[in-house]
């Protein structure tokens, strides 16, 4: 009975280090952000990995950078037009643009405070993250999509995102 326990034990732990290292074998790998786009406009630059987000295309008030299969997709941009819209307004404009938001999601984390509001939610096999700063009149925000298998991409870009922006 010992022998079976003793093995069954072993067998855990094994397991568990091996799914371990498994699930953050990604989150270690090394990100290089070596490019770098600017926006005087809205008074803000930010890095990112040019050799995951090879594809620059300027959009009306901002950038979509997109990897050469289009599955990570980073936009960033500014907008003016927000007299006296606060976050919560904002935020209520998003899901009045995207009614599939509060239906078709498997996850979803929002935080919404007067300053700003950030959310993150999984859908159709897609990890989804937004972030909007309030700055009075005018605000910017960015949004990161990355296929659910490629998260630690979504972590590493936010990260680094919020450090460029000074959140």
């Amino acid at each position: 009975m010992r022998n079976i326990i003793f093995t069954l034990g072993l067998f855990s732990l094994l397991f568990a280090f091996t799914s371990f290292e498994k699930n953050t074998s990604n989150s270690t790998q090394q990100i290089t952000f070596d490019a770098e786009y600017c926006n005087m406009d809205y008074f803000f630059c930010l890095e990112y990995p040019a050799d995951i987000l090879s594809n620059e295309k300027i959009i009306k008030d901002g950038v979509k950078l997109s990897s050469d299969d289009n599955d990570v997709v980073v936009t960033v941009k500014g907008n003016h037009d927000v007299k006296g819209r606060d976050s919560w307004k904002l935020y209520n404009d998003l899901i009045e643009e995207n009614p599939n938001y509060k239906c078709d999601v498997s996850f979803k984390y929002e935080i919404i405070t007067p300053e700003f509001y950030n959310i993150s939610y999984k859908t159709n096999g897609k990890s989804v993250y937004q972030k909007l700063f309030n700055r009075g009149n005018k605000y910017v925000v960015y949004e990161i999509l990355v296929p659910e298998n490629k998260e630690y991409l979504l972590k590493n870009i936010r990260e680094r995102l919020d450090l460029d922006l000074g959140i």
